[in-house]
């Protein structure tokens, strides 16, 4: 079928240029004809025509497709009303497209202006009783898929992908949440924060023991000193976290991601680290003993493993292994560490 269809508009494409040459033929001809039939000129004649052609498009472009003709004459009425109909085709193009700008933008600021009255409700509940339900609630907000945000110029198409794509969290309202998170920071304990985005976010010191942040987007996110005991980090994304000298004693982190994280004296007792992606992390002074299904190939892609404290038997294990090669890079950490 796409065979075909790149076929058809081949044979289209050549049909065009085809069409075009015969013009430019015949009007290189013309006036070939009108200066006398001059030897040896073809080339120039050729030329000519082809410039004059495409002057001529250039103003049927502006003065009638466009709707230039009409307005001027609005401005300027001709003596002698003219019979030629007027070309209206970008105004019912702009008319399209402004009324699409207009039902998507009402639509778009209806949704948001929604979630922000939830998520102000959440934020008057934080006082009282219902404080941990009304957090998980502006999880559950933050998620809340909406249209995007249509543009009228320059991105012309964004209403029609507003109106009839696919919906995503909205940016500002993920924003406000994360805020929110990083303002109830120290208490945050034994909360359902599945599938979470605190990516970037300032979670120093935070308490976040026997939190659920399964899934959880924590891309770049600063957890320095938190407290992650217990947590619960399935298939969460920890890229270039920051977590020295937290505290991840008894957290399963079964397939989570934890490449360039920054595990600088954490607590890592009894983790879990099962399919666990740990390259180029920094393990400096990590403390990885009684881990469970700590991976030997995994550690030694991970940067200064040889300053972390595991059980006797892995870290036999880890110097029986070759290393692995290409070493990883552990140029983005500080060079006093390296081994």
């Amino acid at each position: 079928m796409k065979l075909k269809w790149m076929g058809s508009m081949q044979k289209l494409t050549q049909k065009w240029t085809d069409d075009r040459h015969r013009k430019i033929e015949r009007e290189a001809y013309y006036l070939w004809e009108q200066d006398g039939k001059p030897h040896g000129k073809s080339d120039d004649y050729w030329f000519l025509a082809r410039q004059k052609l495409r002057r001529e498009a250039v103003r049927w472009i502006l003065w009638e497709f466009l709707p230039c003709r009409l307005i001027w004459e609005k401005v300027v009425p001709p003596k002698e009303p003219t019979r030629k109909p007027y070309s209206t085709f970008i105004l019912w193009v702009l008319g399209i497209h402004f009324t699409a700008f207009g039902i998507a933008s009402a639509r778009y600021e209806a949704r948001k202006d929604a979630l922000e009255t939830r998520l102000t409700v959440v934020v008057t509940q934080l006082g009282t009783e219902s404080r941990k339900r009304a957090l998980e609630r502006a999880v559950q907000i933050q998620r809340s898929p909406t249209p995007i945000n249509p543009e009228i110029f320059p991105k012309f198409w964004t209403p029609y992908i507003s109106l009839f794509g696919s919906e995503i969290p909205n940016r500002e309202i993920v924003a406000e949440v994360k805020d929110l998170l990083a303002t109830e920071k120290d208490d945050l304990a034994n909360l359902s924060l599945w599938w979470i985005d605190l990516s970037g976010a300032n979670l120093l010191e935070a308490n976040l023991e026997g939190a659920s942040l399964g899934n959880a987007n924590l891309k770049g996110t600063t957890l320095g000193l938190a407290n992650l005991k217990d947590a619960e980090l399935v298939l969460a994304n920890l890229e270039g976290a920051n977590l020295a000298l937290a505290n991840l004693r008894g957290v399963n982190l079964i397939r989570t991601n934890l490449k360039e994280v920054d595990l600088t004296w954490a607590n890592l007792k009894g983790v879990n680290l099962i399919l666990t992606n740990l390259k180029g992390a920094n393990l400096n002074g990590a403390d990885l003993r009684e881990a469970e299904n700590l991976p030997v190939e995994q550690v030694k892609q991970a940067c200064f493993w040889r300053r972390a404290k595991f059980d006797a038997d892995f870290l036999t294990q880890l110097y029986n292994t070759s290393d692995p090669n290409p070493l990883p890079d552990c140029s983005r950490w500080n060079a006093d560490f390296q081994h």
